[in-house]
């Protein structure tokens, strides 16, 4: 307003209205998706500096209540700092606060990440394998694994960081199927890697409801049936790694849409046996925002429990959720198709309010690797946003719905904890 109401150059300035209109933009996306971020004190000097710049004559103008004469330049100046609010608040609120991974830091190291043939899990492959890790990409599709560590080779060449091909292997992992997840970890067995990190990236936003073929509703399934699966299946390996000293950690991908939810759907977390149950239940409502919230919701729930009974045991296995920020991924090529080739159209101005896949990665990077996170002394159980854990939703803290869910999540995909994990003396 102040901006619009600018007599300096005679007439609404439109750079400072544009800029303004930046902002609010940017200002009602952060309050839409809850991750409005905290400004230290060289970003707030920064922004303060800037918009008394080009609000400052406005100003002036409207306390002194006469028109008041300035230099020439001044408009320029105005246009710099308006230019500079803009960087300012793009730098803050859409890219916000990112990690360093030092290089080498992760030679010897074995990582696991869920469906990194693309957009966050590729990127945070790529840091990982750039810091001298072995990066296992879990994906299903072989030819888009092959074709995303083709195309990460010759990524970090043109950045003067050569890989290996060693470095970089594909095991298949379809994780709405229970006999992949099964599969999969018995290749990791047979390959006699030790495995250090566990990212569970993957996820799904499904446009219609399906049930997979052991019954389960699909997008719960894919986002949280099968990680629980995976997880349990390799806490034998990662407590070895943990014997050894060697500081394992499992890393969830998170999403702020689960503190939208109030408490965990159960009637959507259910075992499908047959024809007619798999007809009614394709029959119920369904929304897309709705099914993708509830698994996300499951999986802080999943991390959660799992912390608190690795706690138990006395193990120093920490574990984490992330949340990566509103990111332009392929997670949305099951939406309608209007939408997705709006993304499309779109993924390049879109930076400008949303994060790139790189960018993304930062939160999942920094609970993984950062050396101050190692143990579960330092955090764990806890949900990261902008490299910060948060305060979490009351549905995150109801220990018995993470208790339930956990017994039906071991009914569903067969696996016990008290079979798995081990007390540690």
């Amino acid at each position: 307003v102040v901006a619009a109401a600018n007599r300096c150059r005679g007439a609404c300035d439109p750079v400072a209205c544009a800029a303004a209109l930046y902002l609010v933009v940017l200002y009602c996306l952060q309050v839409k998706f809850q991750e409005w971020p905290e400004f230290d004190a060289r970003v707030s000097l920064l922004l303060f500096s800037a918009l008394a710049l080009f609000a400052g004559p406005a100003a002036l103008e409207l306390l002194l209540g006469r028109p008041c004469m300035f230099p020439s330049w001044w408009p320029w100046v105005a246009g710099l700092s308006c230019a500079a609010v803009s960087v300012c608040a793009w730098r803050v609120m859409v890219r916000g606060p990112y990690p360093t991974v030092a290089p080498g830091s992760m030679k010897g190291r074995v990582s696991i990440v869920t469906g990194c043939n693309t957009g966050i899990g590729y990127e945070t492959a790529q840091a990982l394998a750039e810091a001298d890790g072995t990066v296992i990409f879990a994906c299903r599709s072989e030819d888009k694994a092959r074709a995303a560590i083709a195309r990460m080779m010759e990524d970090s060449r043109a950045a003067g960081k050569e890989l290996s091909e060693d470095q970089l292997l594909f095991l298949p992992l379809d994780l709405a199927s229970l006999e992949s997840v099964r599969g999969f970890v018995d290749a990791v067995h047979r390959s006699k890697l030790e495995v250090h990190l566990l990212i569970l990236n993957a996820g799904v936003m499904l446009g219609s409801r399906s049930v997979t073929k052991d019954g389960l509703e699909g997008t719960l399934a894919a986002n949280h049936f099968g990680h629980f699966l995976l997880a349990l299946l390799l806490l034998p390996t990662l407590q070895e790694a943990e014997a050894r000293g060697q500081q394992p950690r499992i890393v969830m991908l998170g999403s702020t849409t689960c503190l939208l939810h109030g408490k965990f759907d159960f009637s959507e977390a259910v075992i499908v046996n047959g024809e007619a149950e798999r007809k009614v239940a394709l029959d119920k409502p369904y929304s897309l925002m709705e099914a993708y919230g509830q698994s996300k919701l499951a999986n802080l729930l999943f991390v959660r429990e799992l912390s608190r009974r690795m706690k138990e045991l006395g193990s120093q296995i920490p574990v984490n959720c992330a949340h990566p920020g509103q990111v332009l991924t392929e997670v949305m090529r099951d939406m309608h198709p209007a939408l997705v080739l709006l993304t499309k159209v779109f993924q390049i101005p879109g930076q400008a309010l949303i994060k790139t896949p790189r960018q993304g990665s930062f939160c999942t990077l920094h609970v993984a690797t950062a050396p101050e996170l190692a143990t579960a002394a330092a955090a764990s159980g806890e949900f990261f946003v902008r490299l910060q854990p948060i305060q979490l939703p009351e549905a995150a803290y109801d220990e018995e719905a993470a208790k339930r869910l956990w017994e039906l999540s071991e009914q569903a995909t067969g696996c016990r904890f008290s079979e798995m994990a081990c007390k540690v003396l």
